[in-house]
C-alpha cells in the first residue's frame, strides 16, 4: 500500500532529525566550553576584566546577530 510506503519514509525522517539535532547541540556545547575556557584563561591572567567581557558581549551581539545568549552575565 502506498500509505505504508509513505509511513516508512516518515519513520526514516525521525532518527535523522534527532541525529542532526544532537550533532548541533554537541557543536554548541563545544563552542560554549571553548569560549568559557578562553575567557577564563584571559581573566585569570588578569588580561581581561569585566569591561572586556561587556565589550565582547556587545561585539558578539553586533557582529553575530543570529547567535543568541551571549549577554555579559552569560559570558
Amino acid at each position: 500500500k502506498l500509505e505504508n510506503q509513505f509511513n516508512e519514509v516518515r519513520k526514516l525522517n525521525r532518527p535523522a532529525k534527532r541525529k542532526a539535532y544532537n550533532a548541533a547541540n554537541k557543536e554548541l556545547i563545544d563552542l560554549y566550553w571553548s569560549l568559557g575556557k578562553l575567557i577564563s584563561i584571559n581573566v585569570n591572567k588578569s588580561e581581561w576584566g569585566e569591561s572586556v567581557i561587556k565589550n565582547l558581549a556587545t561585539y558578539l551581539k553586533k557582529t553575530k546577530s543570529d547567535m543568541k545568549g551571549f549577554s555579559t552575565p552569560n559570558l
